[in-house]
């Protein structure tokens, strides 16, 4: 997503327009940030591939929240802000608890999901939206 927007950002604002129609220039673009990124950040960050998927910690906790706001009628906010926290919670702890040697990730996605949607649905319950 962050190259997409980078190479967006140049091709709209830096080239012209008959190189910004070019499938092919945008390609040659995206690429090349993945590639300096790559570069970057193992030259100036240990083991960046482990460290990634901790920011798919706050995304994962919204899970909940987009699923039932767009298909579950009973849905409410308290519910979803509930799963929101208990989803970002249980990530971090499970980071700080069993870390990347203890496989974290193993924790916090087969124990941390079924958290998310069961603290979100009784949430919902619990605390339904006003109509």
């Amino acid at each position: 997503g962050v190259w997409n927007a980078m190479t967006a950002m140049c091709v709209s604002d830096f080239l012209d327009a008959k190189l910004a129609k070019s499938s092919n220039r945008t390609l040659v673009i995206t690429i090349g940030f993945a590639v300096v990124s790559y570069i970057l950040s193992n030259i100036f960050v240990d083991k960046i591939f482990n460290k990634l998927i901790l920011a798919n910690i706050p995304i994962l906790a919204l899970c909940f929240a987009l699923l039932a706001g767009f298909y579950w009628k009973k849905a409410s906010r308290l519910g979803a802000y509930i799963s929101i926290i208990v989803g970002f919670t249980w990530g971090v702890g499970a980071y700080f608890y069993w870390g990347d040697e203890g496989g974290y990730t193993w924790y916090w996605v087969m124990i941390g999901i079924p958290l998310i949607f069961i603290s979100g649905i009784l949430g919902s319950y619990l605390f339904p939206k006003k109509v």
